[in-house]
């Protein structure tokens, strides 16, 4: 890919300026101020956009920063590329009221959509945050970033896979966790519902046994009383027993005089007393008969009392039982809380498996992007340095007469080629197109012998650098050196 021109319409301190490019060395001569940096920022926002931020970061994000000091509601730009021998034309209009966006082709009028990722596929899929960190250098960020690292290791898993399988662990890894999360998610309502359904059932348990216990206060209540009514009527019926038998003495010795005495007017009397007794008699039995009935009545209530009782009570108890049951249910776990348990574990199974295919991969990557990185070490110092290692987390060593080197212990210098090297071959190790190399003021620690070694290299990678110098000591190298470029003064 090759940028051949920068419109900038309206952006930042530039109005209606074009800037020609050709395909190799290109230095964008300024002094501090004059818009190298706006330039710069120009081509990211033309290939990525813009947005403009909300609330107090909307004072001093990149769209308020770069936003057009002359008619600010008049926002936009294009470029004009090569790539894969056609040449397109990207316009964008970055001003709120009316951003817009719109890639064609000039050889045969095609027009793409960004919204489709066509503008995405030229770039050969290079995201933002990974042309920040290879190919775009600003001033003071030659160091490397964690989206870089991240971007490597989403390299090594698909290094031995087509793009149209891509398999992007951090993404996956990801994808995995959401859905644990889901499942724990799941796993908390179930265990809540569960939890309520056995506060509930362990209610209503308590709500039973306190009237299964209030029902047995009633029965022994009730059989008390019973007890109480029968040692009462047995007290009534032994006294009336008493009474009968002297009702019977006194009738027996009425009659015994009556038959002992003769005369006429005694048996009057023995008939009188007779009669009187005789009745009282009879009266007694009817009384006593009464209060039997009655004794029977309060008998039967009491009975029919206790049977109510009884038959509640084993109602209550069967009601109990069934509750408890429940409970154990409830505390079981269920087909789905099993099925919960297992999706988890298969998820951390499959985690654990991508990590392991991961750093297999990252291991074999890691030693391509080694060597490469070792090789532009090389040349760039020289041969002064011609090993280097680079761990998973982007740790850099370097092995010089046999001892580790850490990067605290090399030059700043010699740290920024490092670092250099490192964004070069990992944009050649993840993406095969040969995109421009944009440099904004990054070789401020470097001295002329290290300069004129980076110029020479710049110049025999068959890529368009774009130099962005506030110093004229990279002109003077290139005349030197005898390498062609393109020489632009803001």
């Amino acid at each position: 890919m090759r940028i051949q021109e920068l419109i900038i319409k309206n952006f930042g301190k530039f109005s209606d300026k074009s800037i020609p490019l050709t395909e190799k060395i290109n230095v964008i001569y300024g002094e501090n101020e004059s818009g190298k940096t706006t330039i710069h920022t120009f081509i990211g926002s033309m290939f990525y956009g813009m947005e403009r931020g909300r609330g107090r970061a909307a004072a001093s994000d990149v769209f308020s920063r770069y936003e057009p000091w002359e008619n600010p509601s008049y926002y936009a730009g294009a470029v004009r590329f090569v790539c894969g021998g056609r040449t397109f034309y990207l316009d964008r209009s970055f001003d709120k009221y009316r951003k817009s966006s719109s890639l064609i082709c000039e050889d045969d009028g095609e027009e793409l959509s960004l919204e489709d990722g066509d503008l995405a596929v030229l770039l050969d899929g290079m995201q933002k945050a990974i042309y920040e960190n290879t190919i775009s250098v600003g001033q003071s960020e030659t160091k490397i970033k964690e989206a870089l690292c991240a971007e490597l290791k989403n390299h090594a898993a698909n290094f031995y896979t087509a793009k149209e399988e891509e398999l992007l662990p951090e993404e996956a890894l990801g994808y995995l966790k959401e859905k644990k999360r889901e499942l724990e998610r799941k796993e908390r309502e179930h265990e809540t519902a569960r939890e309520k359904k056995r506060h509930a059932v362990e209610t209503e348990m308590s709500y039973v046994c306190h009237d299964i216990h209030k029902l047995q206060q009633e029965l022994e209540e009730s059989e008390k009383q019973s007890a109480q009514y029968e040692e009462e009527w047995e007290r009534k019926r032994q006294k009336k027993r008493n009474v009968h038998l002297i009702e019977f003495a006194g009738m027996f010795v009425i009659l015994s005089l009556a038959i002992m005495l003769p005369e006429r007017p005694w048996n009057y009397l023995c008939g009188s007393a007779i009669f009187l007794t005789s009745g009282l008699y009879i009266w007694n039995k009817w009384k006593g008969r009464a209060g039997q009935t009655g004794r029977e009545h309060v008998g039967d209530e009491l009975l029919w009392q206790m049977e109510r009782i009884r038959s509640e009570c084993k109602e209550k108890e069967i009601h109990y039982q069934n509750l408890k049951e429940q409970l154990e249910g409830v505390e079981e776990r269920d087909s789905e809380s099993a099925l919960i348990r297992k999706k988890k574990e298969a998820l951390q199974i499959a985690a654990k498996r991508i990590l392991e295919l991961s750093d297999k991969m990252s291991k074999e990557t890691g030693g391509r992007l080694n060597h490469r990185v070792s090789e532009m070490i090389c040349e760039l110092t020289q041969g002064r340095y011609d090993k280097i290692f680079i761990s998973e987390e982007m740790e850099i060593s370097l092995l010089k007469e046999g001892k580790k080197i850490t990067l605290d212990q090399v030059s700043r210098g010699t740290a920024e080629q490092i670092y250099f090297a490192v964004r070069m071959a990992a944009s050649e190790l993840l993406h095969e197109e040969k995109l421009p190399i944009i440099l904004d003021d990054a070789f401020v620690y470097y001295d002329e012998r290290r300069l004129a070694c980076m110029l020479r290299w710049l110049a025999g990678q068959g890529r368009q650098t774009l130099l962005f110098t506030c110093q004229k000591r990279e002109v003077e190298l290139l005349e030197e050196n005898g390498i062609e470029y393109n020489y632009i003064n803001l």
